[in-house]
């Protein structure tokens, strides 16, 4: 990004946005909280990390807005010579929502909880 441009951007030192969602988590209670997180560079396992931690503290009420990453200056910051073409990006962006999102439905909506100070299921 030119020098003029990261003068003028609030991404250069804005935090994590799962990190940033967790504080409202707590002073709300009925607002969704979606965090924008790119399939390009980072790893499902991060993101679902992120989603989960984050769904975990709002009661359920996390978001994921998936993105790809289209600047090809920010293939340099992870050790990239070049942005990964178009296709290749998007076809790695449906694998990785098929990764991340898989495990959330490892459950039924209506599995049980088991109590552990009584033993008991509710």
């Amino acid at each position: 990004m030119p020098m003029e441009a990261l003068r003028r951007s609030h991404t250069v030192s804005s935090f994590e946005p799962f990190t940033l969602l967790s504080a409202p988590s707590q002073a709300t209670g009925h607002i969704g909280l979606v965090a924008t997180a790119s399939t390009t560079f980072d790893e499902p396992f991060h993101i679902a990390r992120g989603v989960a931690s984050l769904d975990h503290l709002s009661n359920g009420r996390a978001g994921w807005n998936i993105v790809t990453t289209s600047n090809p200056d920010a293939a340099l910051n992870f050790g990239r010579e070049a942005q990964m073409p178009h296709g290749e990006r998007y076809a790695r962006a449906r694998e990785f929502f098929d990764v991340v999102t898989g495990p959330w439905d490892g459950w039924a909506d209506d599995a049980f909880i088991h109590n552990a100070e009584s033993g008991c299921t509710p």
